[in-house]
C-alpha cells in the first residue's frame, strides 16, 4: 500500500500489475514474466515466507547469480516488511557465514551453483534446520527444496501487512577493517528516490528495454537502472553474470535500449565491440560509474555502439547509491574528461574540511550529503552509524573538488579505501591477511593503483624479513586462500624501505609510482 509518507516497493509492483498487466516485466534465459505474473509470483513467495515463520523485520538472505527469483525475493520482502540480505558470492565462505550470522538471517535462498559453498557453512548458521529454497538446479543441500515447489499452491492475493516507506527492505554488507561486517540498511524510500533520480535526469521512456548484467548483490545491479526500470514499468532483461559476448548478443537479439556497464566490464565489452559482428544500434544510452582515467574507453564505446550518450553515476552503498550524475556525449567526454557531475535533484551536498566547515570552490574537501536516499544506518552497529551519519549529514570519506560549473571531481579517499571493480576494499584488512598468510613479510602497505580494468587495482608493497625469499605470485596465491579473490593484491612490489612521515607513518601516495619507472 501507499504509506503515510511515501511509496513502498509493494505499491510500485501492484501499480505496474494493474496498469500494464500484460507487458513484459522480466526476461530471463528465454522465459518472460508479465507484470501481472511477476506480481503473482512475488505474492506466492511472500506467503511462503510468512508460512515458514518470517515476520516483519526479519532478514532473509540470498546467495545467487542474477535471476528473476532474486527480484521476486526483494519485492516479497518489501510486501511483508522483511529485509533481504543480498550476499556477495565473491566473498570467502567465512565472510559469507559472518554476514549471515551477524544479520540473524531466518532463511537463505541459494543458487544451485553455490550449493557446495553453502554446505560448508550451513551447520553454523542460525537458520540450521530450516528449509533452503534452491534456484537454478536440483536441491543437493541438506533441507533443500526446489524454489518452485516452495512457492507452489500459495496464495496470489496481496499480503495485508502494514509497511512504511521508512522501513528497511535491503541489507548490503560492505567491507570492514576489524573483522566485524558492516551491514547497510536501505529502506523503501531509498529505493524510490534513487529510481526517481535516474528517471528525472535521464530520458527513460515506457518503451525502453533495460539489460542488467551487473550483480544484484551490488547497488549497481539491484538499484540505479534496475529500480528506475521497475518504477517506470519497463522491461528488464536479466543476465546471470557478466559476459561481454552474451550481453552483446542479447542487446542485438532483444533490441535493448539501455545497459549499465560497470568499470571492470569495460575492457571485455570493448573487445567484443571491436570484432564488429554485433549490431547494437538499438542502444540509446549506456550507464557506468564515473572515473576520469576511463574517458578514452568510454568515448570509444559510444562511437562503436552508436549510442547517443553515456551517463555516469557517483555514489556509495550508504546513499542507495546515487549522489551525482553526469550525462554526456562522446565529443564532450573526449574534450572535457569525466567529472562526477552534479548532485541529483533530491540531494544536497557540501565539501568540507576536517572540522566540518565548508571549503571554497576549487579546494579539496570531503563530500558530505543529505537527502531521502541516505541509508537508515548499519545493522547492530550504532557506533559506526554515528561516525557516518553526523548532524543529519552522510560523511562519504571521499575527497573531491567543485568547479565553477557545479561539477564535482574525485581526488582521493580519506578512509584509505580502495574501490576495485566496483567493490570496496579496505587496505588494513588486506594488510593483515598478507601478514598472516606470508610469514616472510616483515611489513606491508596496501594501496589502490589506477587501473583501466578495475578502476583501482589492489597493490601491495612489501618489506621482507632478513634472508627471506618470496615471489609476488606466491604472495598473491597464499593471500587468496584467506580472503576474497577481489581483495587480494593484483600487483606486488618488494622494497627495502618505505617513505615515512616524521611520526613514522607510511606515506602511501609516494608508493603509487612503483612499477612506472
Amino acid at each position: 500500500m501507499i504509506g503515510r509518507n511515501g511509496i513502498t516497493l509493494g505499491h510500485v509492483l501492484r501499480y505496474n500489475a494493474s496498469t500494464n498487466p500484460n507487458k513484459t516485466a522480466i526476461l530471463f534465459q528465454g522465459t518472460s514474466f508479465s507484470w501481472k505474473e511477476f506480481n503473482q509470483r512475488t505474492n506466492r513467495l511472500a506467503f511462503a515466507l510468512l508460512d515458514i515463520g518470517v515476520k516483519k523485520g526479519d532478514v532473509v538472505s540470498i546467495l545467487s547469480f542474477n535471476r528473476n527469483e532474486y527480484l521476486e525475493l526483494y519485492f516479497a520482502c518489501g510486501k511483508i516488511g522483511a529485509i533481504m540480505n543480498a550476499l556477495n558470492f565473491r566473498l570467502s565462505p567465512e565472510e559469507i557465514q559472518r554476514a549471515i550470522i551477524h544479520s540473524e538471517s531466518k532463511l537463505e535462498i541459494v543458487d544451485a551453483f553455490f550449493a557446495n559453498l553453502y554446505s560448508q557453512i550451513s551447520d553454523n548458521l542460525p537458520s540450521k534446520g530450516t528449509l533452503v529454497p534452491v534456484v537454478g538446479g536440483k536441491p543437493t543441500i541438506e533441507n533443500g527444496v526446489v524454489y518452485e515447489d516452495f512457492i507452489k499452491d500459495r496464495s496470489e492475493s496481496e499480503p495485508v501487512i502494514d509497511v512504511d516507506p521508512d522501513d528497511p527492505v535491503l541489507l548490503q554488507y560492505t567491507s570492514g577493517t576489524t573483522g566485524i561486517p558492516k551491514g547497510a540498511l536501505l529502506t523503501h524510500n531509498n529505493f524510490i528516490w534513487d529510481a526517481f533520480g535516474y528517471i528525472y535526469h535521464t530520458e527513460i521512456t515506457f518503451n525502453d528495454v533495460l539489460l542488467t548484467a551487473a550483480p544484484f548483490f551490488h547497488c549497481s545491479g539491484l538499484h540505479i537502472l534496475t529500480d528506475a526500470a521497475v518504477l517506470k514499468g519497463i522491461t528488464n532483461i536479466i543476465i546471470p553474470f557478466w559476459s561481454a559476448e552474451q550481453v552483446c548478443e542479447t542487446i542485438q537479439r532483444e533490441r535493448a535500449t539501455l545497459v549499465f556497464v560497470m568499470m571492470p566490464m569495460i575492457p571485455t565489452f570493448l573487445e567484443a565491440l571491436r570484432c564488429g559482428k554485433y549490431d547494437l544500434s538499438s542502444l540509446k544510452a549506456i550507464g557506468s560509474s564515473a572515473a576520469a582515467y576511463t574517458s578514452s574507453l568510454y568515448t570509444e564505446i559510444l562511437y562503436r555502439t552508436g549510442a547517443k550518450d553515456m551517463f555516469f553515476g557517483y555514489g556509495l552503498t550508504e546513499a542507495s547509491p546515487s549522489v551525482t550524475l553526469h550525462q554526456t556525449t562522446a565529443e564532450v567526454l573526449q574534450k572535457e574528461g569525466n567529472s562526477l557531475g552534479c548532485p541529483i535533484f533530491s540531494t544536497e551536498v557540501r565539501v568540507v574540511d576536517a572540522e566540518g566547515k565548508d571549503v571554497i570552490k576549487g579546494e579539496v574537501g570531503e563530500l558530505i550529503l543529505r537527502g531521502p536516499q541516505v541509508f537508515k544506518g548499519y545493522i547492530k552497529d550504532e557506533e559506526a552509524t554515528q561516525k557516518t551519519l553526523r548532524d543529519g549529514w552522510l560523511y562519504t570519506g571521499d575527497l573531491v573538488t567543485e568547479d565553477e560549473n557545479g561539477n564535482f571531481w574525485f581526488k582521493g579517499r580519506s578512509k584509505d579505501m580502495i574501490k576495485s571493480g566496483g567493490e570496496n576494499v579496505f587496505a588494513a584488512e588486506v594488510e593483515q591477511c598478507i601478514l598472516e598468510a606470508n610469514p616472510e613479510v616483515q611489513e606491508v602497505a596496501v594501496y589502490g593503483k589506477p587501473d583501466e580494468k578495475w578502476g583501482e587495482a589492489v597493490t601491495a608493497a612489501c618489506i621482507l624479513k632478513p634472508d627471506a625469499k618470496l615471489t609476488g605470485e606466491e604472495l598473491i596465491s597464499r593471500t587468496r586462500d584467506v580472503i576474497a579473490h577481489y581483495k587480494a593484491p593484483k600487483y606486488v612490489y618488494f622494497v627495502d624501505e618505505f617513505p615515512r612521515t616524521g611520526a613514522g607513518k607510511i606515506v602511501k601516495y609516494k608508493l603509487r609510482d612503483l612499477g612506472s619507472q
